[in-house]
């Protein structure tokens, strides 16, 4: 879900999402990162852990990078304001149907 407070516009994914931890997918993904940006994905505290002001961050060799996979099957658009319009477009049977909802 993603809202625009500025333009009033409010957009609703929904689907299913796999994470991905091993295979080319990931492999290719991880080639993009700067080789400077990959050390980030080996500490051995997890991030956002609270640590001393004096401490330093250790790493480990095994890396904690992943890519998530999202297959979006439906999309709901909202715009509020006057006139407040909202439109789902949803899939099926491979096809997508846009449909006029009730705001």
């Amino acid at each position: 879900m993603f809202y625009d407070p500025i333009s009033e516009i409010q957009l609703k994914f929904s689907g299913s999402v796999k994470l991905l931890q091993t295979g080319l997918e990931v492999n290719e993904a991880w080639k993009k990162i700067p080789e400077e940006s990959k050390k980030q994905y080996s500490t051995l505290l997890a991030p956002g852990t609270v640590i001393g002001a004096a401490e330093s961050v250790s790493y480990s060799e095994k890396s904690h990078f992943c890519v998530f996979s999202i297959q979006t099957n439906c999309v709901e658009y909202l715009k509020l304001g006057l006139p407040p319009q909202r439109f789902r477009m949803l899939q099926k049977n491979g096809t997508f149907i846009l449909e006029s909802l009730v705001p």
